[in-house]
């Protein structure tokens, strides 16, 4: 299995981090963005970020994202880290438990700070009334569209179960076409974490009708990072939300051949049935969930 290319299997992972794309870097140095953030005192971006980011999401040829228009608050979030902790607090706040789809991000499963309990749930009938959800789209545990995500929000509109969609990987995938219309649809979270290699000034956007939401009164007050958004708004300038997929795509597709394995719509996921990956196993299905994202830069530094 690993004869392809001299690539120890060491960088073949089980997370979830999206390839680190080094042009990005090399544009904030180039452009002195980081400099110009001190020269220029500190500029506040935030009312440009919140007007440029939607537009920049719906310039994807890859994807597409129907029904943000519904809610009357667009707030940056600190990724979308921000965003889970604040619906695990709404959700106890509201006397509500969380229902969390076998496969997914296991962050939601593992803060379990509260005396309520997250529960891991693998059909959309174990979803009650005083439930909330949170889904991942691309869903994490497949990367893509959650097989059932249609009777998700079917059972979510008929029991008035809240839910939040976290699109962490949109930006790192294709075939994405997201309807949030879903009255149930309490917000929606975008992150740049893994769209421009922002982990280490991580900043996003959260959609939502909640006056109340921590997001929207930082975003109010203007107290949020400046600095991640002022980064995260020259980015979005000069790299489009398709980058990692028109650069990566092929090298994924690429490597999926030369390792006998199955790619998904998130480019640097890839999913196999080879007992012989099975130290990658999740925790919902017959298959394994592979992280390819240092096979990718390898291949694409060698011009593989």
């Amino acid at each position: 299995m690993n004869d392809k290319h001299d690539i120890p299997l060491t960088l073949f992972e089980k997370g979830g981090n999206s390839v680190w794309h080094h042009p990005l870097m090399a544009y904030l140095e180039e452009a002195e963005i980081l400099q110009r953030y001190l020269t220029e005192k500190f500029p506040r971006v935030q009312d440009l970020f919140l007007e440029c980011y939607p537009q920049w999401i719906n310039e994807s040829k890859l994807n597409s994202v129907t029904g943000l228009e519904k809610f009357k608050h667009k707030a940056i979030s600190i990724g979308c880290t921000q965003a889970l902790d604040w619906f695990h607090l709404y959700a106890a706040q509201h006397g509500r438990t969380i229902k969390l789809f076998k496969g997914e991000y296991p962050y939601n499963r593992d803060i379990g700070i509260f005396e309520y309990s997250s529960q891991m749930i693998e059909h959309e009938a174990n979803i009650h009334k005083n439930d909330a959800v949170i889904l991942s789209y691309p869903f994490s545990g497949t990367g893509t569209k959650h097989d059932d995500y249609d009777e998700i929000m079917e059972r979510c509109n008929e029991l008035d179960v809240p839910v939040l969609l976290d699109c962490a990987w949109l930006g790192s995938a294709k075939n994405q076409h997201i309807d949030v219309t879903h009255k149930c649809i309490y917000g929606v979270a975008f992150s740049l974490t893994k769209s421009l290699s922002c982990g280490n000034w991580r900043t996003g956007m959260f959609f939502t009708n909640d006056d109340r939401c921590n997001m929207v009164l930082c975003t109010e007050w203007e107290h949020q990072v400046h600095l991640n958004t002022w980064i995260g708004y020259n980015l979005m300038q000069k790299f489009s939300t398709d980058t990692l997929q028109n650069v990566y795509g092929k090298y994924q597709q690429k490597i999926c051949k030369d390792f006998d394995l199955i790619p998904t719509d998130t480019v640097h996921i890839c999913h196999s049935y080879d007992q012989k990956w099975k130290d990658y196993h999740r925790d919902f299905s017959s298959y394994y969930r592979i992280n390819i994202r240092k096979p990718l830069a390898h291949y694409r530094k060698k011009g593989l």
